[in-house]
């Protein structure tokens, strides 16, 4: 029989403790905006191996009865909160004398005490989970879990089942899970596809990845970089992409190399004398070409031949 959650030996022990809403809003030159958000806060017993594991991604499953029967709604952990009950009355009107003998009996006691828990604070997935024989169902919800229903981790093969798509492209490995990703390419290029990050997190780079996987997957896929940063055309080089320009490089390629982003990671590994070739066959071969935005004598056509 598969194992749907993982309560780690025993050592998981959860339950919902609150559920909160939170509606902030601002106002924007274009009108008002609000935005709602939801947070659960599971309260766990202690365990070091608890907090060490749930310190890595991690989904968990709030048992949740309907009508229908019984289902559970899946939340991710996005971060642990370790807690002894005298943390709570210790505030900074306390005296330093008083809070330093707190601190040093909180410290002592986190696993020999009763009075230690983790908070786990969980957003919604806004997926449930239904589970039917040996089978799971996953689908679109917006219910709303219940104050006091169990908590269970999910397992590493209902990960799978959750976030995998089968006989799909594998794009990356889920980090905590050791898993490989794998996406319905076609629907990815079908329907609109976000990649947000803070600079420097890679953002080019997987998207130059998922590009590639396309390419190999999808015959006659035209693609269309509107490159404002200057980074697509090494991160493409070895597909020997045609590179449209405002910028008048006059066929130099040390002016075309200057003009892109090159990452460290690649400087490290690769002769920069390799790229600069690659370019100069680019350049040879017309595929560097300047775009001219005057408007043309003669009407263009816009039948692209799909």
């Amino acid at each position: 029989m598969r194992e749907v959650f993982d309560d780690m030996n025993g050592e998981f022990s959860a339950r919902l403790r609150a559920h909160k809403i939170t509606t902030r809003t601002s106002r924007t030159r274009e009108g008002e905006l609000t935005l709602t958000s939801r947070v659960a806060v599971v309260e766990a017993k202690f365990s070091l191996n608890v907090l060490d594991r749930l310190h890595e991604p991690s989904f968990i499953a709030l048992r949740r009865p309907t009508n229908n029967g019984e289902t559970h709604i899946i939340y991710e952990v996005v971060g642990v909160r370790p807690m002894h009950f005298q943390m709570l009355g210790m505030g900074i009107a306390v005296p330093k004398v008083i809070r330093k003998e707190f601190l040093e009996r909180i410290d002592k006691s986190w696993e020999a005490s009763e009075e230690t828990w983790i908070d786990v604070i969980a957003v919604p997935t806004n997926y449930r989970m239904d589970i039917e024989g040996d089978n799971l169902k996953f689908e679109r919800s917006n219910l709303t879990p219940l104050v006091g229903s169990e908590a269970h981790i999910l397992s590493r093969e209902t990960v799978k089942e959750f976030l995998c798509v089968d006989d799909g492209v594998e794009v990356g490995t889920l980090i905590g899970f050791n898993l490989p990703l794998t996406v319905n390419i076609m629907e990815l290029v079908r329907y609109h596809t976000g990649i947000f990050g803070f600079t420097g997190c890679g953002k080019s780079n997987l998207s130059s990845y998922l590009l590639r996987k396309s390419l190999e997957k999808i015959s006659n896929l035209a693609v269309v970089i509107f490159d404002v940063a200057g980074e697509y055309l090494i991160h493409l080089l070895d597909l020997a992409p045609r590179m449209l320009s405002t910028e008048d490089f006059e066929q130099d390629v040390q002016r075309i190399m200057d003009s892109q982003a090159v990452p460290e990671t690649l400087e490290e590994k690769l002769d920069r004398r390799i790229i600069i070739d690659a370019i100069e066959r680019l350049v040879d071969s017309g595929r560097v070409q300047r775009l001219s935005l005057t408007q043309p004598r003669e009407k263009i056509s816009f039948n692209m031949g799909l």
